[in-house]
């Protein structure tokens, strides 16, 4: 704990910059007091006339929700506290004295993120205190005290992600402008999840509340880690100008995508580029890379089922729909020519399913690159959600599971590993900025994650899918068709 008091004498130090600066302060001021009151005084207008129609779509939620707002807006303005604790002293020529003091790159990181939690976090609990002390008084409604926790709950973690990716822009930027800009990849991420915890409550599934907020503690702890695993003094003084050098990032990505994995992050030089040793040398150090994110994928797999078994037996379908649930010969022909129908015939079908499933694999790790992974899993925990709430409901109506199965396995045996594996890539594509190698930037982190992405997509990925379209159009159906005697 020798990197504890450092830190809080220079949040101390912030802290107290921060606090005698009347342009901070007074939104600040305004954002935690007197807004709550505004939105208390609007809420108070429009009550009588929606308790006319729907009296608990008002208390049940609309209160929550705008308990959510009350304690969202002080954070994001603060937000201007955590963008300035770096480039804002580089740009008042008042960086050089604060690092060369005695004290490491984490101990200084951490004294600036604790600085720049303090405003916002008082301010969004202190608003959202104000706004549930004072609703009775105003409206004549109450909210539960253990929803008000949970709201609390939600906001401290919503902050801390805010502020901790704020600090993290600050520090690789090289103007206050830019990194405002930067911030509405923060802010509209942050709305966008109070919209969700919003309908959650809506939803009346108040329970769930708890998980968005450990799924939030837990993108807080690896953005922290990312923050003090990337920041370095050196490289904040040496950087003068964000430029985006498209030919650099060219030729860094081309070089990555000849040169073997190993090779690239040993330094050593790797074996000339051919599609042998890109199957034999390759693509093993890639999977053998990936087997941790592997596990975490089909751990989401698994868990995309159990939560389709869970809602489906939560709604279960009406018995006299049972005799449409009876997977018989006749019932499998039949869909069968649906399925036929649905894609335009026989011909056709197979490049559809091909380039359907292609397509959400692509998208998906590239949307991981802007979500530290997270995205890599959602194509494979909609389908396997989808899946567990078929065989729920097919089960629950007593029909047999087996059928299913048998128009499932054939395909499935070549797309399951295909798309885990693409996913487990992109998985650790996007959380290797969370800690880059010692040696590497982090934009050739994010390159080099990119370059393994794309062996795979193209070299694993793209041919097995195919294979997969054809056996799931001409070899499934026949072979269902047989095993169930038809």
């Amino acid at each position: 704990m020798n990197w504890l008091r450092p830190s809080l004498l220079v949040a101390r130090r912030e802290l107290k910059d921060s606090l005698t600066d009347w342009r901070i302060i007074t939104p600040v001021v305004i954002l935690t007091f007197l807004f709550p009151w505004l939105i208390l005084l609007s809420a108070n207008a429009g009550i009588d006339f929606l308790e006319r129609y729907s009296p608990g779509l008002v208390s049940g939620q609309l209160v929550p929700f705008a308990t959510m707002i009350v304690g969202f807006f002080p954070t994001s303005f603060s937000l201007v506290i955590a963008l300035e604790s770096f480039v804002g002293e580089k740009e008042r020529n008042t960086l050089e004295s604060l690092l060369s003091t005695p004290i490491s790159d984490r101990t200084l990181y951490l004294g600036k993120l604790l600085a720049a939690l303090v405003l916002p976090l008082a301010g969004s609990l202190a608003s959202i205190a104000l706004f549930a002390l004072l609703l009775p008084g105003v409206t004549g409604l109450t909210i539960p005290p253990d929803l008000v926790g949970q709201i609390a709950c939600l906001a401290v973690t919503l902050t801390v992600g805010m502020v901790a990716g704020a600090v993290v822009v600050s520090s690789n930027t090289t103007s206050v402008r830019a990194a405002n800009l930067l911030a509405s990849f923060i802010v509209v991420p942050a709305a966008l999840i109070v919209t969700f915890q919003a309908l959650v409550v809506a939803w009346n599934a108040r329970p769930v509340l708890w998980l968005v907020a450990l799924a939030q503690a837990v993108a807080d702890v690896a953005l922290i880690r990312m923050g003090i695993r990337i920041f370095s003094r050196e490289n904040l003084l040496a950087r003068t100008i964000d430029r985006i050098d498209l030919r650099r990032t060219w030729r860094t990505l081309r070089s990555f995508l000849r040169q073997e994995p190993a090779a690239v992050l040993s330094g050593r030089p790797s074996a000339p580029l051919t599609v042998g040793r890109l199957y034999r040398r390759d693509i093993p150090q890639i999977l053998g890379r990936s087997g941790g994110a592997a596990l975490v994928v089909a751990a989401a797999a698994f868990l995309g089922v159990a939560a389709g078994w869970f809602l489906a037996r939560s709604h279960p379908l009406p018995p006299e729909l049972a005799g449409e649930w009876k997977w018989t010969p006749e019932v499998v022909r039949q869909h069968l020519v649906e399925f036929r129908r649905a894609l335009g015939g026989w011909n056709w079908a197979p490049w559809l399913i091909f380039f359907q499933n292609l397509r959400a694999i692509f998208l998906s790790g590239l949307f991981s690159l802007v979500s530290l992974g997270m995205a890599a899993a959602a194509p494979l925990l909609l389908v396997s959600g989808i899946l567990g709430f078929v065989l729920a409901e097919t089960a629950g109506l007593g029909s047999s599971l087996f059928p299913i199965a048998m128009l499932l396995w054939p395909h499935a045996l070549l797309e399951v590993p295909a798309a885990v594996a693409a996913a487990a890539v992109a998985l650790r594509m996007g959380a290797s900025v969370l800690a880059p190698p010692p040696e590497m930037t982090l934009g050739e982190t994010l390159l080099l994650g990119l370059a393994d992405f794309l062996k795979v997509f193209f070299l694993l990925v793209l041919p097995l899918f195919l294979v997969a379209a054809f056996v799931e159009v001409y070899v499934t159906p026949l072979l269902a068709l047989w095993i169930l005697g038809g």
